[in-house]
């Protein structure tokens, strides 16, 4: 991961690849303050109610941006919490 992924919360750096896929990298269940899907998120797929979206993908870079800075609720390895940042940051890795 680029520097800056483990600005926000220095415990970021150790995590590894075996931490994402068993959910035990330490991340909150869903991100942190604002849900990706939110209206507040910003992103005009949400805008519509689900049902209506389409998906465009058009916020990647501000959801990269949002798991960047996203902080951990617990030290890597501590704990198994199901979490889509797990799955979103592993998806940076093989993307």
């Amino acid at each position: 991961f680029p520097e800056a992924f483990s600005a926000a919360d220095e415990r970021k750096s150790r995590i590894e690849i075996l931490h994402l896929l068993t959910h035990t990298a330490g991340f909150p269940p869903d991100p942190t303050p604002v849900s990706f899907c939110a209206p507040s998120f910003g992103c005009p797929e949400t805008e519509q109610p689900p049902r209506n979206r389409t998906l465009t993908f058009s916020c990647q870079s501000r959801s990269y941006g949002a798991i960047i800075s996203q902080k951990l609720d617990r030290v890597p390895g501590e704990a198994f919490v199901y979490s889509d940042i797990s799955m979103m940051t592993l998806s940076l890795v093989v993307g």
